[in-house]
């Protein structure tokens, strides 16, 4: 399913922004989230809808608070981390 995937992928971006602002490059964040906010989309019938505005952004935000929080505790937060808990998250909250 597109929204699935498109959630999914949201969540690994996220993920990505806190390793590229701790290691490479800052990034305005509050920008990128918004940038995510608005991709969303309330078109439910479409077979390309990729999730609600507010859908989207949670799972930007999911990616990158568990990645925070990985780091916080000294722990690393690998790709394998991150496509585990993406697919948790997704297929278990109610994300329109």
């Amino acid at each position: 399913p597109t929204k699935q995937n498109e959630l999914f992928a949201d969540y690994l971006a996220g993920g990505y922004m806190f390793y590229r602002n701790r290691n490479f490059k800052t990034t305005d964040l509050n920008a990128a989230f918004r940038s995510f906010y608005n991709m969303g989309d309330n078109d439910f019938t479409s077979p390309g809808h990729h999730g609600t505005p507010a859908s989207r952004l949670t799972c930007i935000k999911q990616g990158y608070n568990d990645c925070l929080k990985a780091f916080q505790q000294g722990k690393v937060f690998t790709l394998d981390d991150g496509v585990r808990l993406a697919k948790l998250f997704v297929t278990t909250h109610d994300l329109n």
